[in-house]
């Protein structure tokens, strides 16, 4: 049976309710389960909640290299959605635990006890959003609005939409402080993120008191992304009015407008130097549109030693020059090839020791060619029973008159050797697991009377 590849994601009702067991979210895709468990600090609410994230797979199995890698993608995505509803729901980091070097979380409706550190100051920025929005020609000015606290920032972007005649864009992000390039961490981001609402009521009302009217609202959405009409009382150039006309009479409705900052990732063209990333909406997860500039970045490659200076976008900060980079991907594919077949070769091949009387017999298993040996030797399975399973093996021996005698010895394992031979998974009931494998295994063919 083919397995689903939308994703399921189930999440509790994140209300306060004082209760010991916490909250859950789970993010479910094909045989791999990630979930963020909010869990009161040593079992007690009053001292706040430790968000945990963490994957597995559905079957309780190891995972292997490559759910490994996609077990980390949806870690991040899972931790991602509860802590964008934590926020919604009223949740905020407040403090760090010395021990466990975790920030602990507390809901607004509960009382918090405050901390002796002093409290950063939140400084705000605002455009004057009563200046024209038409410059000289076809230009048009943008319009920002930054709250800014320690390491973090909320952002309020204000623009031009063409696609909707005299209207602008709002939409908000949040980024580190100073933007540097690297990816906000999720405490950041949360961080951030309790900014957002107290700008966005600043600049409504700036635009507000400036003449400004909202003409549609995207709802639910994380960007917070809306549409306002030009006040009436500023009107464009000559040399831009043609232009303007035209926008007009191509210009789509306002609320059909919205809607298409989340389909239209290529509708409008990036400027050089600049990318234009569309994230479809996932589930719950609101999908967004943003685009990126690339920014110059000197540092010291970690292969060569030389100070290199490159141009990059928003991410990780590239720790190679384009020649040690080219030459370590080589590098970590050969050792990443080399490990995976040497974890090939010691899972083809696995062995146990009996001890029936004192002797070690080693017995092996041939994954890949789906054989048992006894001392080298090839067996059979000859019987599975409740009470274990006995295999046979068949030799040859040179007889005293040169004539060639075969000889049979038969060997018992319980159902917990056959399992650790064959499998060794970490299951429920390893017996039973050992003897329904032996079966299986005596209708594939090794059985007494394929010798």
């Amino acid at each position: 049976m083919a397995q689903s590849k939308h994703p399921v994601i189930s999440i509790d009702d994140l209300q306060p309710n004082d209760s010991p067991a916490g909250y859950r979210a789970t993010w479910q895709e094909g045989r791999l389960i990630a979930y963020a468990q909010l869990l009161p600090l040593d079992g007690d609410p009053g001292r706040g909640y430790v968000l945990e994230c963490n994957y597995d797979t559905a079957t309780g199995r190891e995972p292997t290299d490559k759910q490994i890698d996609a077990g980390t993608t949806l870690t991040s995505n899972v931790r991602e959605l509860m802590t964008g509803q934590l926020v919604q729901a009223g949740w905020r980091m407040v403090d760090t635990h010395q021990a466990i070097r975790k920030y602990l979380w507390h809901h607004t409706s509960r009382p918090v006890v405050s901390n002796d550190a002093p409290k950063q100051q939140v400084h705000v920025a605002l455009d004057d959003y009563a200046l024209s929005p038409y410059l000289d020609g076809y230009l048009r000015r943008n319009y920002h609005a930054e709250a800014v606290q320690g390491d973090v920032q909320a952002i309020v972007m204000f623009w031009p939409w063409p696609y909707a005649g005299p209207h602008y864009l709002l939409q908000a992000g949040v980024d580190r402080n100073p933007f540097t390039g690297e990816k906000i961490t999720p405490e950041q981001e949360i961080r951030a993120q309790a900014l957002l609402p107290a700008l966005l009521d600043q600049v409504r009302a700036a635009l507000g008191a400036a003449g400004w009217s909202l003409a549609s609202r995207q709802e639910q959405d994380e960007r917070h992304r809306e549409l306002w009409l030009v006040p009436a009382h500023f009107t464009p150039s000559a040399a831009s009015a043609p232009a303007r006309s035209r926008a007009q009479s191509q210009a789509a409705p306002a609320t059909g407008a919205i809607a298409a900052v989340a389909r239209g990732g290529d509708d409008q063209a990036a400027r050089p130097g600049q990318r234009v990333l569309s994230v479809p909406a996932r589930g719950r997860v609101s999908g967004y549109r943003r685009t990126i500039t690339a920014h110059p970045v000197t540092y010291t490659c970690a292969g060569c030693g030389q100070e290199t200076t490159k141009e990059v976008y928003p991410g990780a900060a590239p720790r190679y020059c384009d020649t040690c980079s080219s030459t370590t991907r080589r590098a970590k594919t050969l050792a990443r090839v080399q490990r995976l077949r040497a974890q090939k070769q010691e899972k083809a091949m696995r062995q146990i020791i009996l001890d029936p009387t004192g002797s070690q017999i080693p017995v092996t298993y041939d994954d890949q060619a789906g054989t048992i040996a006894v001392e080298g030797v090839p067996v059979s399975i000859l019987e599975v029973t409740d009470d274990g399973i006995s295999v046979q093996a068949r030799a040859h021996i040179q007889g005293t008159l040169g004539s060639q005698l075969a000889v049979r010895r038969t060997y018992d394992l319980s159902g917990s050797q056959f399992w650790e031979l064959v499998s060794g998974q970490p299951v429920v009931d390893t017996n039973q697991a050992g003897l329904l494998e032996a079966k299986r295994l005596m209708t594939r063919g090794i059985s007494h009377d394929q010798l």
